[in-house]
C-alpha cells in the first residue's frame, strides 16, 4: 500500500466528488 500513490488519486477524484456535492 503506497500512501503517496493514495493520496495522489484522492486529489484527482476529489475535485470530481467536491463538484458533484456543490451540484447536489
Amino acid at each position: 500500500m503506497n500512501l503517496e500513490e493514495d493520496l495522489n488519486r484522492l486529489s484527482l477524484d476529489y475535485p470530481k466528488l467536491a463538484k458533484f456535492l456543490i451540484d447536489f
